[in-house]
């Protein structure tokens, strides 16, 4: 059965000096002592925290409206909506260029104003248009498949914004930035880059059919919203708290930024290979293997939105939970509610990985198909909020069910810390 070292992270030194851990050889050491002693047939055994776990930004519980975890499917309405508005805005942008390229300078100078003006006022709209979403989310008026379209639309339309914004930048900067402003720049970029996120963009993919059907958390309040899901070897997740946008007056410095990343994420940050200022108080940090976290952080210190890539080679498990049942024996690795869960199943006698399909059933409702694992017996999903029955069906018809409770982000993570004395 596949056995991944979770609990070792590389501890880079911060800013870059320091020790470094191997992560195969802490979590190997730290496997083998939990697997001490073999199950017996309907057994069942959990563990504690396997170590200190990534924060992450979440919605406080009591201020939840909505919660969704539901599996997605390619859809054609949206995916040639997206389509054809991508088309048609860089056909408009191409044009753009052309005409002003063609402008006198005078031409040029208006135009790129009003451009500029135009953007701004999109970009408004865009922000109305995702707080519009999540309020009809929150009313019932809405399903999670149209708010995730929503999303995704607005990720697409503000990417092509800030591509034009830039063009209208560089135009200006050739005629000596006279006429837009470095704060306005800054301003509109910082907007626009907090309208994006890594869920909406590989919801799109999903719809159009370019990744495959998978389930996608969606978490509400008001204001705020969480989207998460697991996008093959990857955990993504972004936590955009609106209700935080308002705050101090005074930018914070870059210095001020960073301390404030350090102490909320200390274990993301251990692991950056760089990082990179972004406009007003936004900090994105570089992982390996493409991993990635963004944080946008008000002047009140207060991280306002989070956006994150981390391998799940990287996920640390709150519990462990093992069971032997029907020459099947089940290991499940959970985090917390809406976070990563491993599902591996083995030969109960031999220990050799089995290929088997996974179903999640909850609140009584029927159980849902969610996968098969894979040549390692593995598999990995996005946990529901509430309590839930993981049952896996073998090549041979065997079964073995076990019962998860999830916990909040919240506690999960206090739990790890407060079990290894931090």
């Amino acid at each position: 059965m596949k056995r991944v070292a979770l609990v070792g992270l590389l501890l880079l030194a911060l800013l870059g000096a320091g020790a470094v851990v191997s992560a195969g050889d802490v979590g190997t050491a730290q496997l083998a002592q939990q697997d001490a002693g073999e199950l017996e047939e309907g057994e069942t055994r959990d563990d504690g925290p396997e170590g200190q776990m990534l924060n992450v930004l979440s919605i406080p519980e009591e201020e939840l409206m909505q919660t969704e975890l539901r599996r997605h499917h390619a859809n054609l309405g949206p995916a040639a909506s997206f389509n054809a508005a991508g088309t048609t805005d860089n056909i408009s942008t191409s044009a753009l260029e052309a005409e002003l390229d063609e402008a006198d300078e005078a031409e040029r100078a208006e135009r790129i104003e009003t451009e500029f003006e135009r953007i701004q006022s999109q970009t408004t709209a865009l922000e109305q248009d995702e707080l519009e979403a999540i309020r009809e989310f929150n009313a019932g008026e809405t399903e999670p498949r149209e708010l995730l379209a929503t999303l995704a639309e607005i990720d697409r339309a503000a990417a092509t914004l800030e591509d034009r914004a830039v063009l209208l930048a560089e135009k200006d900067d050739e005629m000596n930035g006279d006429v837009i402003g470095s704060d306005e720049r800054t301003a509109l970029q910082y907007d626009l880059q907090a309208l994006n996120g890594p869920v909406r963009g590989y919801a799109a993919e999903v719809f159009a059919g370019e990744a495959p059907a998978d389930r996608v958390v969606v978490e509400t309040g008001d204001n705020q919203i969480t989207l998460a899901a697991v996008d093959g070897d990857d955990y993504i997740r972004e936590t955009h708290r609106k209700d935080r946008w308002s705050g101090g007056t005074t930018p914070l410095t870059n210095e001020e930024v960073e301390d404030v990343i350090v102490e909320e994420y200390p274990l993301l940050w251990e692991q950056q290979t760089a990082f990179i200022h972004g406009p007003e108080s936004k900090l994105s940090v570089q992982l390996e293997n493409d991993g990635f976290f963004d944080s946008f952080v008000n002047p009140d210190e207060e991280v306002v939105i989070q956006n994150k890539r981390v391998g799940l080679d990287r996920i640390v498990a709150s519990e462990r939970t093992s069971k032997k049942q029907d020459g099947l024996e089940i290991t499940v690795r959970q985090t917390y509610s809406g976070g990563p869960i491993e599902i591996a199943v083995a030969d109960g006698e031999t220990g050799d990985p089995v290929a088997g399909t996974v179903t999640i059933g909850q609140d009584g409702e029927e159980s849902e198909t969610v996968g098969q694992t894979d040549s390692d017996g593995v598999l990995w999903t996005v946990t529901p909020r509430s309590e839930f029955t993981i049952t896996v069906f073998g090549e041979e018809n065997e079964a073995a069910f076990v019962d998860v409770t999830p916990q909040s982000p919240k506690a999960a993570i206090a739990a790890s810390r407060d079990a290894n004395g931090s």
